[in-house]
């Protein structure tokens, strides 16, 4: 995934967000949401959160991602408007 993030491939992120907390020490090796790639807060990647909904105790995140030379809201496709709702009004 990496790869494709660095190279501006992807248009959408779609993310779960589960209630458990998973953590890693320096003898246990998890995979990462992006690996191959650094992304330090310099060359960091930003997206645009454009829905949030709910089912039981998980979250789905729709993101939309930059592409080549657009930066911020101008890459949002027309037909999906930012999200507005509090986190606290979702669901």
């Amino acid at each position: 995934m990496g790869g494709f993030l660095a190279e501006q491939l992807l248009d959408e992120l779609f993310l779960t967000l589960a209630p458990q907390i998973a953590g890693q020490d320096e003898q246990s090796e998890r995979p990462a949401l992006v690996a191959g790639q650094l992304f330090v807060p310099e060359r960091s990647l930003w997206s645009t959160l454009i829905s949030v909904k709910c089912g039981g105790n998980h979250l789905f995140l729709t993101l939309c991602l930059p592409d080549a030379g657009r930066q911020g809201e101008e890459h949002l496709p027309s037909s999906v408007p930012p999200a507005s709702l509090p986190l606290d009004k979702v669901g």
